[in-house]
């Protein structure tokens, strides 16, 4: 059998560019950490190191779920610090984001911004989720728990407690790394985010913690008990919104479904324009959810009270122009 010998070059050389490959490879996966490392939880890490292709540069529709967070009472716990206290108020700050973070990172989610008391993850990417619309509401209520255990940081402290309040919405959304040559950062662009943003911003004018979308509740409804707040006018869109409150896993409440079918006969009555019963309906179910939505049920029945002085067309669809 004749030997071929491989002269020291050509050695080398394969050598050389071997090395060239790890080297790339070993800086690819530093990359990867550096941008992900606080962003994801160890094992998504490990699985976009092994497969980098999964983040697409410019970005790639896909269809998820978004969360948006932020903290009420803000403005008291900031000015309970003085100027002396900024490290402080800092600390504290940073462990309110660690706080939120657990939750996420746990049920497989992917931060994505942190400003001043407002946070923003989603669920289904970079790492593909068939279950991230119940991921994503889980962790919103994760997250009001854990807000909770951080109140009694706070409380030793001496300062006022904070909470939480959250938005969830699903829908085909661009997310990958987006911004210009200079400067790229994981992001995500679409309807969804900009409707996660209203649904946060208006579960204090229906007083509930966490509000959901059509789409999310859709994808959800088997898993989680919701109930079904309004029908709201969305800014620069013909067709209005569905909004929905997730209570918690069906499997975990003890809630009487004869009370869940009251709740929806009273949003029925308030579509027939029939106010009174409405109002009375929601008098009945006060305290049938453990309290939970007693203040949406005062705010609803103020509603059917405004909602007699309004001149209704009969074809009425339900839908509320704050």
């Amino acid at each position: 059998m004749k030997q071929i010998l491989l002269s020291p070059w050509t050695v080398l050389t394969s050598l050389y560019a071997y090395g060239v490959k790890l080297a790339n490879r070993l800086l690819q996966k530093q990359q990867i950490k550096r941008q992900f490392g606080s962003c994801v939880n160890p094992d998504i890490l490990k699985q976009l190191q092994q497969h980098p292709e999964l983040i697409r540069l410019g970005g790639e529709r896909r269809k998820l779920s978004v969360v948006m967070t932020s903290m009420r009472d803000f403005t008291a716990l900031s000015e309970s610090y003085d100027k002396a206290g900024v490290e402080d108020f800092i600390q504290v700050m940073n462990s309110y984001i660690t706080a939120l973070s657990v939750p996420v990172l746990k049920n497989n989610g992917t931060l994505i911004k942190f400003i001043n008391d407002t946070s923003l993850h989603i669920h289904g990417a970079p790492i593909e989720d068939a279950d991230h619309a119940c991921r994503a509401v889980q962790t919103a209520l994760e997250m009001i728990e854990a807000i909770n255990v951080f109140n009694l940081e706070l409380v030793a402290l001496g300062k006022p407690p904070v909470g939480l309040v959250a938005g969830v919405d699903t829908g085909e959304i661009v997310v990958g790394n987006i911004g210009s040559k200079t400067q790229l950062g994981y992001d995500v662009l679409g309807d969804a985010v900009s409707i996660v943003a209203r649904l946060e911003e208006q579960t204090k004018d229906y007083g509930v913690l966490v509000i959901v979308g059509s789409n999310t509740n859709e994808l959800v409804k088997d898993q989680y008990i919701t109930l079904k707040l309004d029908y709201i006018a969305t800014k620069g869109k013909k067709e209005g919104l569905h909004i929905y409150t997730p209570l918690g896993r069906r499997d975990q409440l003890s809630i009487s479904n004869a009370d869940v079918q009251l709740h929806a006969a009273m949003q029925q009555l308030y579509r027939q324009q029939k106010f009174d019963n409405a109002a009375r309906f929601c008098r009945d179910l006060k305290g049938r959810f453990g309290g939970a939505m007693d203040h949406y049920y005062d705010i609803w029945i103020d509603r059917c009270e405004q909602m007699k002085t309004v001149n209704l067309p009969a074809d009425w669809d339900g839908m509320y122009h704050d």
